[in-house]
């Protein structure tokens, strides 16, 4: 099977940081260049970048780099976060990525996993398949 890229999701627990009175995953824009600087240092083409700053709080963010993506949502109530980062280039570091966004955001841990993208029929363990024909 042809290995496409890897995609990891992973699950920031106890981001505690703060920078201004405010917890970093409460600024939409601290967020974004979190992500952005954490790619660049694996050597990922960005193509472009936005978030959104939610009321009363909360953050999204996406970035849109040249081997695909990588996006974060944030619960600041709950001192957590979500990120995902699909790469079609093996050869970057995923979790270079997760450790460097989890020391800015100031996490106590990560949990993540790690998804090779095949194509043709794989097993995925637990995971659900929907067959839709």
């Amino acid at each position: 099977m042809k290995l496409y890229g890897n995609h990891w999701l992973a699950h920031y627990i106890g981001c505690k940081k703060t920078s201004g009175g405010w917890l970093v995953i409460d600024d939409a824009d601290a967020v974004k260049k979190i992500i952005i600087n954490a790619l660049k240092n694996v050597k990922a083409k960005i193509l472009f970048s936005n978030s959104y700053q939610f009321k009363p709080q909360g953050v999204t963010a996406l970035v849109g780099i040249a081997e695909s993506h990588a996006s974060i949502h944030t619960w600041p109530e709950d001192e957590f976060a979500e990120f995902d980062f699909n790469t079609c280039n093996q050869d970057m570091d995923g979790e270079k990525v997760l450790r460097e966004i989890g020391r800015e955001i100031g996490a106590e841990r990560v949990i993540f996993t790690k998804i090779e993208r095949f194509m043709g029929e794989i097993e995925y363990g637990d995971l659900e398949v929907i067959k839709l024909k």
